[in-house]
């Protein structure tokens, strides 16, 4: 599902013609098949060596292990994804600065963040605080960025997921922050319990149900959970 929205975006922006897209930081590599199915040409960049190597291996899509800094070639991509990336780098700017250079003239870069101006994010157990997370971004934060490293911003608008409430509000009254540790053993006793998995998940569709409404309303407030920008590489004269 977020990969039909982040592609639906793609699409709304303009980019109809699909032609050869980026991903930085890949993931379990769902989007670039995803992207792949929809005509793109797509390939990926990440840190990890292990999720290249796997993503090479049963997509068979390419995946360049590195930073996007160091990407070989002069390649130029229509498209560059970078959804849930930023909040983990020192230094966003430059970041976004390295994925203007490797768009084509008018060429669309999506970028997805958590909000820290959500009303999740004030509850101690919001899903995005993570000790592994440097930055924290809101709409306007988010744009100062991209427009410090030369892009053409086109729409920043927020996202507010099915489980969001859910998980913050879980998390929080199992007390605050959970620790990883503490997170982990929620997970293995779903695993090991059928019927701690079924309440689980029963729960979790109940409380998206029940939330809708407010959801919209976050989104329309700009204060769902999830920053989406879509912003251009501008016109070559």
């Amino acid at each position: 599902m977020n990969n039909q929205r982040t592609l639906g975006r793609l699409f709304d922006a303009g980019n109809t013609a699909r032609g050869r897209l980026l991903e930085v930081g890949v993931g379990n590599g769902s989007l670039l098949t995803a992207a792949r199915s929809q005509g793109y040409s797509p390939c990926g960049c990440d840190i990890s060596a292990a999720a290249c190597r796997r993503i090479g291996r049963t997509a068979g899509i390419r995946v360049y292990c590195g930073p996007l800094q160091s990407l070989p070639g002069d390649e130029l991509f229509d498209v560059i994804v970078m959804n849930h990336l930023l909040e983990h780098v020192a230094e966003p700017v430059a970041l976004l600065n390295a994925a203007r250079t490797r768009l084509r003239s008018g060429g669309l870069l999506h970028v997805a963040v958590p909000n820290v101006g959500s009303w999740e994010a004030r509850c101690p157990g919001w899903n995005s605080y993570e000790p592994y997370h440097l930055l924290y971004f809101t709409p306007d934060t988010l744009q100062i960025a991209a427009q410090k490293a030369g892009l053409d911003i086109l729409s920043v608008a927020t996202h507010e997921s099915f489980s969001g409430w859910f998980l913050a509000l879980f998390r929080t009254l199992r007390g605050q922050r959970l620790s990883h540790d503490a997170w982990l053993g929620v997970h293995q006793a779903k695993r090991t319990s059928p019927g701690i998995d079924a309440l689980y998940r029963i729960a979790m569709i109940g409380a998206g149900a029940l939330t809708l409404p407010l959801r919209r309303l976050q989104e329309a407030l700009g204060r769902g959970d999830e920053v989406i920008l879509l912003c251009r590489q501008p016109f070559h004269e």
